[in-house]
């Protein structure tokens, strides 16, 4: 004969083993295969192509870095670090998975990031990575700060301390205020104070001006002759620029005179025979 079970029949027991595993299960994050002991879900399975030298910024501070492609496009070399600072390095195959642990206690390791590599092409010297996430439980400690400019290519100066050039982000920076400085051959130097917030990424863009002593330079360097000069004949520079109010008509070699003096003298005697 059946009965209607209700929540007395249920032993204390087993409702606390149910309440329990509903506080433990993680949010979401269920695609990674893993086993491992896992906190808050922060990414759930988000992909992306990184480049060479390219960064991916997660959250809770932490950085995907891909460092290298090998020959053959089937592996990648890839560096996990948070907060500017690297924690881990691993060699992940085509189309399988890196998992970074970090221990929770003494004696376990609780996964915090899943890294799939759904495709390598050392041709285009990039890789399309799968990525899932879950909290360690601390946060990030510092924060990130990214920079562009139009045009590209400043150098990018942290608190007067070189750093990189435009475009690029700026990881590991304690939460305060910092000044940066763009410098570009050409342009003014721009000058902007930014706050950084831990686990959070600042964001600056920068139009530089074109500098106002090369506007100068190019009025003045304008290849047009001044009005009160003028190209005179110049025995020992031909084509030499001279003033004009200081232009003078070549003399007369004193040789020439003398020959056509002479000339005349003996037309003049010849006439006299004549007559």
């Amino acid at each position: 004969m059946l009965t209607k079970m209700t929540m007395r029949h249920i032993p204390p027991i087993a409702v606390a083993l149910v309440m329990l595993a509903l506080l433990v299960a993680p949010s979401g994050c269920a695609g990674t295969g893993s086993s491992d002991r896992r906190g808050v879900c922060l990414i759930d399975g988000e992909s992306k192509t990184i480049y060479t030298n390219g960064q991916w910024a997660l959250q809770e501070g932490y950085v995907i870095k891909l460092v290298q492609i090998d020959l053959t496009g089937t592996k990648a070399w890839v560096v996990i670090s948070k907060d500017g600072t690297d924690l881990d390095s691993m060699i992940i195959h085509l189309h399988d998975t890196g998992r970074f642990t970090k221990s929770i206690d003494p004696q376990e390791r609780g996964l915090i990031i899943s890294i799939k590599a759904l495709n390598i092409s050392k041709p285009a010297e990039e890789a399309i990575l799968l990525v899932y996430q879950y909290s360690d439980g601390v946060g990030a400690t510092k924060g990130s700060i990214s920079i562009a400019s139009s045009p590209e290519g400043a150098v990018i100066y942290l608190d007067d301390e070189y750093k990189s050039q435009t475009p690029g982000t700026l990881i590991g920076i304690p939460p305060g205020s910092h000044t940066i400085r763009l410098e570009k051959s050409g342009y003014d130097v721009y000058i902007e104070t930014v706050h950084v917030s831990a686990g959070a990424e600042t964001t600056m863009s920068a139009s530089l001006s074109v500098s106002t002593s090369i506007h100068a330079e190019e009025t003045h360097d304008t290849g047009e002759e001044p009005d009160n000069w003028q190209m005179t004949p110049d025995a020992a520079t031909p084509g030499s620029m001279t003033p004009a109010d200081a232009a003078m008509p070549a003399p007369v070699p004193g040789a020439a005179l003398t020959i056509i003096g002479l000339m005349i003298a003996a037309i003049i005697i010849e006439m006299k025979k004549r007559l």
